[in-house]
């Protein structure tokens, strides 16, 4: 079934079924803040996030562009953008795609609005729990484990950027998700991965395993337990730019402050830097081998650098990598019953798009 609205929007029933999948869950979180009396609210932040997502969007077309340059070659590539019939049939599907990002572009606040609500659902209390079964699985704490494999300043620098790009999962990942990935079944199972992923491990076990890693184990629990990591980190920081050491002080002001903005808030279990890069891995492992085993790798960088970068316990990684594969698990059947056998097909592939592999 297609909803037209418009020449050049047309919503399906998938798209329709992560728009309102995205307004159930920023209405659950609301209700639940309110019910605590917290200040952070899901759309303070909407706005702004709406805008840095879409000011995304036009880096991602600009590749898109010079792909579809490559592959017809055009005589004129400035007429070539209004006489193409490619991008002509191309366009209902970036309309549908500006809708569905705008509807998560909308959810994410929520996620935030709960993170940093924590300490009124919650005690952070879990800190020791997640210490000790780090021991019970390694011997010790996980970050004595890893130094002498990446505890070199240059070696954590390089982490420390590469943590960052994990943010791009966030705000490149899913528009070239909504645009390119043709087949409708995986298409959707990332979609409804994704909410579930943030929502059930991001505020739901954030809330329920409160825990505020050991970066602020010492300023907020008084615990030194990981001060000589927090000493090597700021001395390779001396040597080579360690970025998480500014972010780290950010997060701890706006916590002391008690500030909701995006992007604020403090939790380690679970952690949604793994999962979401679990996610993408078994979104991309069914689309190309070598894409697969390239988000593998990155994965593998994350969890490393959650613990090495002392935002996590190495059980928070654990967790998350189990939650998200149950989590792939249940979106199957989601999706299948969302677009029914005769329309779990892939769409036409456009010119850029890609399918799942055989």
């Amino acid at each position: 079934m297609k909803t037209k609205l418009g020449n050049y929007l047309q919503l399906r029933r998938d798209d329709c079924a992560v728009i309102m999948a995205s307004f159930v869950i920023i209405a659950l979180a609301t209700t639940a803040l309110r019910a605590i009396g917290s200040e952070a609210q899901p759309l303070d932040s909407g706005l702004a996030n709406i805008l840095f997502y879409f000011s995304n969007f036009p880096l991602v077309l600009l590749v898109q562009y010079v792909v579809l340059l490559f592959i017809y070659k055009p005589d004129s590539p400035f007429r070539f953008v209004y006489q193409s019939e490619a991008i002509r049939a191309f366009l209902p599907q970036l309309g549908a795609a500006l809708v569905v990002i705008a509807a998560l572009s909308l959810f994410m606040p929520a996620f935030t609005a709960v993170k940093s609500a924590i300490p009124l659902f919650n005690e952070y209390d879990w800190d020791a729990t997640f210490i000790a079964w780090d021991v019970a699985l390694h011997g010790q704490d996980a970050w004595r484990v890893l130094q002498p494999l990446v505890g070199y300043p240059l070696v954590t620098s390089i982490l420390s950027y590469l943590y960052h790009a994990w943010f791009m999962l966030i705000y490149i990942g899913p528009i070239c998700v909504a645009l390119y990935v043709a087949d409708r079944e995986l298409r959707l199972r990332f979609f409804f991965g994704f909410l579930l992923t943030w929502t059930l491990v991001g505020m739901v076990g954030a809330v329920m395993f409160a825990s505020v890693g050991p970066v602020f184990l010492e300023p907020i629990m008084g615990n030194d337990r990981f001060a000589e990591q927090m000493a090597y980190l700021n001395a390779a920081n001396e040597q080579h730019s360690v970025l998480v050491l500014e972010v780290q002080r950010m997060l701890l002001e706006w916590y002391q402050e008690g500030d909701y903005g995006l992007g604020r808030g403090l939790s380690a279990m679970p952690s949604m830097h793994v999962a979401l890069a679990m996610l993408y891995f078994l979104m991309a492992r069914q689309i190309n081998r070598w894409l697969g085993w390239a988000f593998f790798a990155f994965l593998v960088v994350i969890m490393i650098g959650s613990v090495h970068l002392a935002y996590h316990y190495a059980v928070d990684g654990y967790v998350s990598i189990l939650a998200t594969l149950a989590i792939w698990w249940v979106t199957k059947p989601l999706a299948r019953m969302v677009l029914r056998p005769r329309e779990s097909a892939p769409a036409t592939v456009v010119p850029g798009t890609v399918g799942a592999a055989a």
